[in-house]
């Protein structure tokens, strides 16, 4: 199946935070990736920022991915990290939708034999 769109969470933490952040991120993540069109849902630690999570779904559909943030799994996650300093950024990546493939046939246009100026260069 084809990823449709990409949803990132950005999640920054202050140093000393509960090191089992991992652990409680990850528990959303794989919830998360139960829902419908949902192909994969991951978390991980950032490789500039150890202070930032990462975490990224793709999706068969924007549809799936739209209504996801609105799901009561993402609201539950949110309200469990309400209170500390975290700073949290959403973004989204979405491919269009193919176009449909016309099965008309292509007409060829003959190219003209007369008429034609040719270019010489002379030096």
């Amino acid at each position: 199946m084809l990823v449709r769109a990409i949803n990132t969470v950005e999640i920054r933490v202050p140093a000393g935070v509960d090191i089992h952040l991992k652990m409680h991120l990850g528990y959303f993540a794989a919830r998360l990736g139960e829902l419908p069109g949902c192909l994969a849902y991951t978390v991980a630690r950032s490789r500039c920022d150890s202070n930032v999570w990462i975490m990224s779904g793709h999706w068969s559909a924007q549809e799936h991915m739209k209504s996801h943030f609105s799901n009561k799994l993402m609201d539950s996650m949110l309200r469990s990290l309400v209170g500390d300093p975290i700073t949290i950024a959403f973004s989204h990546f979405v491919t269009p939708e193919p176009e449909e493939v016309v099965d008309a046939p292509v007409p060829v246009l003959p190219l003209p034999r007369e008429g034609v100026a040719k270019k010489t260069v002379t030096t």
